[in-house]
């Protein structure tokens, strides 16, 4: 290797490190309470949902008070590992209070800091909260460096030995590797130099997530066994195995060409192609700890076509480097008519490999766009800022293809306006040279693009309440608050207080119900945590609409006190999990699909000249496949329609909807209706049939036998209004069976 030569392999790692491929952490999607806002009294607990996962046991949550000392902490939920959520002391006073925030994110290892303020009582005090420090990490930005363009320099140099540098200028009389020896002994260096680099990266990879995690020196790091908390216990770790494996698998393959090479050496290539795919995998990698790992828009598809993505690209990026680095040496021993009778070829085989791999490059980019801008507002972010100089820089790096493209083919080469550019190209020595610089600069935009935070939606900036009330009910005060207040798996807190005071020696059951479907959920027993706190989980608002909770409190004596709360669920109050896909996403979806068609082809034209096209052979597999569609589609319309009729059967919507809210005032009410005008019920044998039944009928059908009566039960006064009757029917609820 010539100095020259060695010169620019450290040029270009030079350049590399300077790169900052840091991929953004996710961002808060719903948090209860909102930020900076005013309290009338303190929240029961704090929740902060995020867009992506995290680590449970390095993320944390503090609340803090106005002196900055901490007065609770929490964790991630054991449910929702997006969640942070804390239990908030009963006994805060008035005033501001600092919720610290260090989520963990479990995609890419990041740990960001920052605080949200809320206020008990009035605004007081100047206190701001802080946003997330969205700084990339020196030593972060090394090892990703490292590792990101090792993996691409050996997928290049692999790619490029098999697909690209055998079939054109592979000669069974090259005993090692099929080609010339100082050819070989050149890609043997990449490939080395490649993985023992992409090894230390990943080394110092998991040294750095440990001093992250535990915010800790690098000494404290290894001499305290931390990195190994780290390599077993988190998502980093698994990520950080797989790669370890990977690189594995690949120096295996790599060491078994050099072994067997000059033996056996036509299984030189099948071990490179092996490597192929054995790269493939470790670039995979990047795929889950990237920002398509927190895409709201299906978020399979955005992992699968940003792995197809940084494949593409380093084929691309790989390929050229590959090529910049080896063509200098193999041609070496060429004139120049010999040079590019040798190179034409070659070239030109790559050139056709590389229109597709940029058609793909171009529309998985547009896709992976679509996942992060939703509104034209966000083309004018940082990230959108960004995320143009990248573009302008790819655009210069596909004319200089494009001019190769051209200087490859003399019809297209005559017609071309700017002919002497082609010209110029056509030696592909400055140009490729050119273009490798173009793929660095690329590169270094598109790490900026990586380290810049993605647009966060504008919806999540919208005020959404949490749905809350209070009652008083003879001597107890009830407060209920559901969290988060939406379609899904909710947090019923409910404070019991009487005379002013917490207690905590009472059952509180819970309830919901949704009086238009109809729809009554079993009842929970709260659990008791604490100073009058009762809490319980349910799953049972499962639809937008009116719904009611009922809370009914038993006392020692068994007596009952009843509190009812009517809310409208709306999909704001939801914690977004998911978004449908745009038009434009599916849009580019198809796009994606069609460049991976157009990729294919070649392959798909070749399989198909092995096939038999006879006419009849054609028609009986049309028919199959249509036949086949048809089946399917029928059935599965067959089925929904018959899922559809049986629910309907099964609970037809009321003919009659039960409009009165089923409170203590209510209760009271029917209580005296009851034995006024049905007394008849009170002595009658099919009443304890009837309260068995009880949970199994419905509001409507209660009304009908207030009205017509049920076997020995006479119906009640045709004096009493419709009114009236929901009253009884309320009343009759509470005569379950506890």
């Amino acid at each position: 290797m010539t100095r020259k030569t060695l010169f620019f392999i450290v040029a270009l790692f030079a350049l590399l490190f300077i790169v900052q491929p840091v991929a953004a952490h996710g961002y808060i999607i719903r948090s209860i309470p909102q930020d900076r806002v005013v309290l009338e009294r303190a929240p029961v607990r704090l929740q902060y949902w995020f867009s992506e996962s995290l680590e449970p046991q390095f993320s944390e949550i503090n609340l803090r008070n106005q002196a900055g000392e901490i007065i609770a902490s929490g964790a991630t939920d054991a449910e929702d590992t997006t969640l942070l959520s804390l239990r908030v002391p009963s006994d805060l006073v008035d005033g501001a209070y600092i919720v610290e925030l260090r989520p963990a994110f479990a995609s890419d290892g990041h740990v960001v800091v920052e605080s949200r303020v809320f206020f008990v009582g009035e605004e007081v005090g100047d206190i701001a909260s802080q946003a997330a420090d969205d700084t990339a990490r020196p030593l972060e930005v090394f090892w990703k460096a490292l590792l990101f363009h090792a993996s691409y320099l050996m997928f290049g140099v692999a790619t490029v030995y098999a697909y690209i540098l055998v079939p054109v200028w592979g000669n069974t009389r090259y005993r090692h590797g099929l080609l010339p020896p100082r050819v070989m002994r050149r890609l043997n260096i990449l490939m080395g130099i490649g993985l023992a680099v992409a090894l230390y990266a990943n080394i110092v990879a998991l040294l750095q997530q440990t001093m992250i995690f535990f915010n800790v020196g690098l000494t404290t790091a290894l001499t305290g066994n931390l990195w190994q908390v780290v390599r077993v216990g988190s998502r980093f770790g698994d990520i950080w195995h797989f790669r370890m494996f990977m690189l594995l698998v690949i120096a295996i393959f790599y060491g078994a060409g050099l072994f067997y090479g000059r033996n056996y050496p036509k299984m030189i290539r099948s071990f490179w192609t092996a490597n192929t795919w054995a790269i493939g995998l470790l670039i995979g990698a990047q795929a889950v700890t990237s920002h398509a790992a927190g895409s709201l828009i299906l978020p399979w598809a955005a992992i699968m076509i940003h792995w197809l993505h940084t494949i593409a690209v380093a084929f691309w990026i790989g390929g050229i480097a590959t090529l910049a680095l080896i063509l200098p040496v193999a041609l070496a021993p060429y004139s120049d008519n010999a040079r590019w009778e040798a190179l034409r070829p070659l070239m030109f085989r790559f050139s056709r490999y590389i229109v597709g791999t940029v058609f793909v490059v171009i529309t998985s980019g547009i896709y992976s766009a679509t996942n992060w801008f939703y509104t034209s507002a966000d083309l004018t972010t940082s990230y959108g800022a960004a995320l143009a100089y990248k573009l302008l820089m790819v655009a210069l790096l596909l004319f200089v293809g494009a001019l190769h493209h051209i200087a490859l083919r003399p019809h297209l080469l005559q017609r071309f306006p700017l002919h002497g550019l082609a010209q110029w190209a056509k030696s592909f020595r400055l140009s490729l040279r050119l273009e490798m610089l173009l793929v660095v600069l690329a590169l270094i935009l598109a790490a900026f693009v990586s380290a810049t935070p993605i647009p966060e939606p504008q919806f999540l900036a919208e005020t959404v309440e949490t749905p809350s009330d209070s009652q008083d009910i003879g001597a107890y005060t009830v407060f209920v608050s559901i969290t988060p207040g939406g379609t899904g798996i909710n947090t019923i807190d409910t404070i019991i207080e009487k005379d002013g005071l917490p207690i905590d020696d009472v059952t509180v059951e819970v309830q919901f119900v949704a009086p238009e479907r109809p729809l009554r959920s079993h009842w929970q027993v709260a659990e008791y945590v604490e100073n009058g706190l009762y809490v319980v989980a349910s799953d049972a608002i499962d639809e937008i609409g009116s719904w009611q909770t009922l809370i009914d409190i038993f006392d020692n004596d068994g007596n009952l006190t009843r509190a009812a709360f009517a809310w409208q669920i709306s999909d704001e109050a939801t914690v977004i999990e998911s978004l449908p896909a745009s038009i434009w996403t599916k849009l580019a979806l198809l796009a994606v699909l069609f460049s991976i068609a157009f990729v294919m082809y070649p392959a798909t034209r070749w399989l198909a000249q092995q096939m038999q096209w006879t006419r009849v052979n054609v028609v009986i597999s049309v028919g199959i496949i249509l036949m086949t569609i048809l089946v399917g589609w029928f059935s599965i319309t067959v089925i929904e329609r018959q899922e559809a009729a049986l629910q309907l059967r099964l609970n037809p919507p009321p003919q009659i909807v039960n409009t009165i809210l089923p409170d203590s005032e209510s209760l009271n009410q029917g209580t005296a209706l009851y034995q006024e005008y049905c007394s008849a019920w009170l002595q009658a044998d099919d009443m304890d049939s009837l309260l068995k039944r009880l949970r199994l009928l419905r509001d409507d059908q209660l009304f009908a036998i207030t009205e017509n009566g049920w076997r020995d039960l006479p119906p009640c006064a045709e004096s009493l209004s419709d009114i009236e009757r929901w009253h009884i029917v309320n009343m009759l609820r509470t005569l379950r069976e506890r």
